[in-house]
């Protein structure tokens, strides 16, 4: 939503998809509208199968890297940076 691009979240999925890409990962990335949690933009979830769906909020370009790496590379959550979890569906 409008919230989320005037928070940088345009930006913060450029940097995702660049990522993304140097690291060979290949991986959904999809845009979706206000979620009612504008504090936090810019919010990241990540959905891996057979796993929580996790909600990273305040996300900046430069909290990319390191999202990437452990979340999605050696599975471990950025606990500090969470700011929702839903179980596994």
């Amino acid at each position: 939503g409008t919230c989320g691009i005037a928070a940088g979240a345009r930006d913060v999925m450029h940097a995702i998809l660049e990522e993304l890409d140097k690291r060979k990962i290949e991986a959904h990335v999809e845009t979706v509208g206000c979620i009612g949690m504008c504090v936090h933009e810019p919010l990241v979830d990540i959905e891996q199968a057979g796993r929580p769906r996790i909600t990273y909020g305040n996300v900046k370009r430069e909290m990319v890297p390191r999202l990437i790496e452990e979340h999605l590379i050696n599975g471990r959550v950025v606990d500090e940076w969470v700011v929702g979890r839903l179980p596994a569906s």
